[in-house]
């Protein structure tokens, strides 16, 4: 009776530290927009527009919205619950290649360190065109919901060195 009882415990504070390993948040981003620029390279010249976080992918002609997260976790999916758009202006339009547009907005996440600590990285193309009436719009705001788990266990030993 003893080792069932044991047993019994050991499995409980087992399942008890391990429901711990994963996190749900929930999270709402708004992505700010800088005005149409001018990138000038030898005797080119480019126009483009990007979000505060993020930047222009000049291989596409398509601006991407980067969003960091605090996170301790070893790895993480975005779920998308909504977003908010806006149409996109006659200039920003004239920015894009129009053929690389995509219909749909398109998040990945990867985890990072960045100075000793694990952060997490939402990265979305910013602008799409709407499939049901071919307009082309930017992300202004999205929110969803983020699963982290943590699989490793991570001790952190600090050394310190002594000058002679």
């Amino acid at each position: 009776m003893k080792v069932v009882v044991r047993l019994l415990i050991c499995f409980l504070i087992c399942f008890h530290s391990l429901a711990g390993l994963s996190q749900y948040k929930n999270i709402d981003f708004t992505v700010d927009w800088k005005g149409v620029k001018t990138y000038e390279t030898f005797n080119k010249k480019i126009d483009y527009f990007e979000p505060e976080k993020g930047g222009w992918d000049i291989e596409v002609s398509l601006p991407y919205s980067i969003q960091l997260i605090n996170l301790n976790a070893s790895e993480f999916t975005f779920q998308l619950e909504n977003v908010n758009v806006v149409e996109l202006t006659s200039s920003e339009l004239s920015c894009l290649e129009l053929s690389n547009c995509p219909n749909d907005f398109n998040f990945s996440t990867k985890i990072v360190s960045y100075r000793k600590q694990k952060k997490g990285i939402i990265k979305v193309n910013a602008v799409r065109k709407n499939f049901q009436n071919g307009k082309f719009e930017k992300l202004i705001n999205y929110s969803g919901k983020i699963n982290s788990s943590t699989t490793i266990i991570n001790f952190q030993l600090k050394s310190f060195t002594q000058n002679s």
